[in-house]
């Protein structure tokens, strides 16, 4: 089918976005909601007795009943679009559980993707995540594709690309294809720690950023410093300690455990075997100040690629316009 615009879903965990985008990524509407994959699974669940085909019909109504905000001008039917779904929709709690691809995993949107076609041959496009034989993902493989389909962008095709996260994944670029990943659960135990147990009774809840404050500055990089030579779980009951002797501040404690555990992600990137290849770290506004301090204080700073994180945000669409711009080739 021709078209002049498509439908990109980017369904997360814990959120779902809706766009509108024209065939050169310019975005034309857009609507979000914190429904993710897991609370769609529970609304699913709920439906006693429904029979487990009727399920990719269940989320794809959720889907339908946001295109409404999106319908910009009565020139574009948004629901004869093409649609394309990248995320957690794949998985066992998604809309269809579809296979991981396996390495490695070409960039350039020829892979990794099945279609469904609806009525009127209207294609709904999942991209299927990809795993290694230790390690899983499912949406970085399409911020990847999306970023080496920036045009403004000059990407190694050779590298280490670094996703911070909940899941921080670090994934291994050769000849435009993903290699191998490694998964980090750093910001997942970072929430966990600062939130629930003993020390979260030590750190005070931050809302915004003060890493730039000279003494968070200075607990950030000592965290990355003891990342390198002490005993971690030994490390994180000192955040304790230091708070009932008065040797730190609850907000310090809150910068010295962010990095100690970005450190303890990072700290193996100057003993790899391929020291010389290229960093590049990929991430959105609120932990690239986080993950470039962290790079510098391990002296990896000076020969890493930044992304800047408006252009990353704009990796996801963009990968999956380059999924759907293959489909529509060999259509």
């Amino acid at each position: 089918m021709n078209v002049d615009y498509i439908l990109c879903c980017d369904w997360g965990t814990s959120s779902f976005r809706l766009r509108l985008l024209d065939l050169d990524g310019k975005i034309i509407a857009e609507t979000s909601s914190d429904q993710g994959i897991l609370a769609t699974n529970d609304l699913w669940e709920k439906i006693a007795g429904s029979e487990e085909k009727n399920r990719f019909t269940f989320y794809l109504t959720y889907i339908r009943s946001r295109m409404a905000s999106l319908q910009s001008n009565d020139a574009i039917d948004v629901l004869q679009l093409p649609l394309v779904i990248s995320g957690m929709a794949t998985s066992t709690i998604g809309m269809k559980n579809i296979p991981y691809s396996s390495l490695p995993f070409h960039l350039n949107g020829s892979v990794g993707y099945e279609v469904f076609e609806q009525a009127h041959q209207v294609p709904v496009i999942l991209v299927t995540g990809i795993a290694s034989h230790d390690d899983i993902l499912r949406g970085e493989e399409t911020q990847m594709m999306g970023l080496f389909h920036l045009p403004t962008l000059k990407l190694p095709k050779d590298g280490l690309f670094l996703l911070p996260g909940t899941h921080s994944k670090h994934i291994e670029v050769a000849k435009e294809c993903i290699v191998n990943f490694k998964t980090f659960m750093t910001g997942e135990i970072f929430q966990l720690l600062k939130e629930q147990g003993t020390l979260s009774k030590s750190m005070e809840q931050i809302k915004d950023s003060k890493l730039s404050n000279p003494k968070n500055t200075s607990a950030f990089n000592k965290g990355v410093e003891q990342s390198k030579k002490a005993v971690l779980l030994n490390e994180l009951f000192k955040i304790r300690s230091n708070d009932i002797l008065g040797h730190t501040s609850k907000e310090e404690n809150n910068y010295y455990l962010s990095g100690l555990l970005i450190g303890n992600e990072l700290a193996y990137l100057k003993d790899r075997e391929n020291a010389n290849q290229k960093l590049v770290l990929c991430a959105g506004a609120s932990l690239l100040p986080y993950y470039t301090q962290a790079l510098t204080a391990l002296g990896l700073g000076a020969d890493c690629i930044i992304v800047e994180s408006a252009i990353f945000e704009k990796a996801t669409t963009l990968g999956q316009l380059a999924v759907y711009k293959n489909y529509a080739q060999i259509k």
